[in-house]
């Protein structure tokens, strides 16, 4: 928790920066905008996969009712092109160490939890009804609780790490490169299987969720 404490305080001053570097790369707040009206929210530096993208041009958002996170770019020009190619290799270099680690995790509690319960069933069988010999009992089962929640925790991290996706929108000036960023996207040699959605300034689709950048007819 201390260490939590001291990251959180130097990071502060990181995530203003990084924010205000991120809206810059964003040159209409648009975008950002169109992405939360159609569900998603942006993450924090709380957010358990903020280390993997805080030195990226990627800005990161989840979708509670699709249970996935997504990772939002846009480019303008081929220098920063190049960047989201570079950045998205990184990121999914961080994810697979992150998915690797929270596997063992689970596998880990899964036989904590397994080995716990069928202690549980011979303690239930020496147990009585008196109260002094009930708190003990009581305490274990708030320790067996405890696992299964980090279980369920590290579980609900895997999945959205495995349904992350990727999108990055073109301007007019870039927007003749889309193939070559899918070709170059397709080369790269991953583990873990993310789909990039391309879009330009009208909008982008990602999966079956369409997106408009339009501006409102006023």
């Amino acid at each position: 928790e201390l260490d939590r404490a001291l990251k959180d305080a130097t990071k502060i001053t990181e995530e203003y920066r990084a924010g205000y570097q991120r809206e810059e790369l964003m040159s209409q707040r648009l975008f950002v905008r169109s992405i939360e009206i159609n569900g998603y929210k942006k993450k924090d530096y709380n957010w358990f996969l903020d280390d993997d993208i805080n030195d990226t041009v990627f800005t990161g958002f989840g979708h509670p009712e699709r249970r996935e996170c997504l990772f939002f770019s846009l480019a303008n020009n081929r220098e920063l092109l190049r960047s989201c190619l570079t950045d998205m290799q990184v990121i999914i270099k961080r994810l697979e160490s992150d998915h690797d680690e929270f596997s063992k995790q689970v596998d880990s509690l899964d036989k904590e939890i397994k080995a716990q319960k069928k202690e549980e069933e011979q303690r239930k069988q020496l147990l009585t009804e008196e109260k002094t010999r009930m708190r003990p009992y009581l305490a274990y089962e708030r320790s067996i609780d405890t696992k299964i929640e980090k279980r369920a925790d590290r579980t609900s991290k895997l999945e959205l790490i495995q349904n992350g996706k990727f999108a990055i929108v073109l301007t007019p000036e870039v927007i003749e490169l889309r193939p070559k960023v899918l070709e170059e996207y397709e080369k790269m040699n991953n583990r873990l299987t993310l789909p990039l959605y391309i879009g330009d300034i009208s909008g982008i689709n990602i999966g079956d969720l369409s997106i408009s950048f339009d501006l409102p007819n006023i």
